[in-house]
C-alpha cells in the first residue's frame, strides 16, 4: 500500500552572528537534504534560492525563509543546509557562508521551526 505524500513545512532565520560588511546582491541556498542513509552522501531533495539579497552590518542579523516540500516516507531523516554565495558563481568558496552543524528537520512535525547559523569561510 503507497504511503500518501506528506508536506514538510519549515519556517527558519538564518543567523550572520556577526556581519562586518555590508552584503550586497548575493545569492543564498536553502536545502533540505535527505540524510537517512549514513553510508552515501546527503542526497539535495529541494532547493531555494533566494536572489539579489542584503544585508546591513551589525550582530545578530537574521533572514527568513519558508521551505515546503512534499515528502514520500515521513520515517526518513532531513537536514537543512545553506550556502550564502557571496560572488554568485554557486560555488562554496572563500569568503561566502555555510552551514557548518547539522538542522535536523522533523518529518513528523509541522511546521517544523529552526535557526540556522551561518559561518564565514576564511
Amino acid at each position: 500500500m503507497n504511503q500518501e505524500p506528506k508536506s514538510i513545512q519549515i519556517n527558519g532565520k538564518i543567523l550572520f552572528r556577526t556581519l562586518k560588511h555590508y552584503l550586497k546582491n548575493i545569492d543564498i541556498y536553502i536545502n533540505l537534504e535527505d540524510i537517512t542513509y549514513q553510508d552515501t552522501s546527503s542526497n539535495i531533495i529541494k532547493t531555494m534560492k533566494l536572489s539579489n539579497v542584503t544585508l546591513e552590518p551589525g550582530d545578530e542579523r537574521f533572514l527568513d525563509f519558508n521551505l515546503n516540500e512534499n515528502i514520500e516516507d515521513d520515517k526518513k531523516m532531513f537536514i537543512i543546509s545553506v550556502h550564502v554565495d557571496m560572488n554568485r558563481n554557486g560555488v562554496i568558496d572563500s569568503g561566502d557562508y555555510i552551514t557548518t552543524k547539522y538542522y535536523t528537520i522533523q518529518p513528523n512535525i509541522n511546521p517544523n521551526y529552526i535557526v540556522v547559523e551561518v559561518t564565514r569561510i576564511d
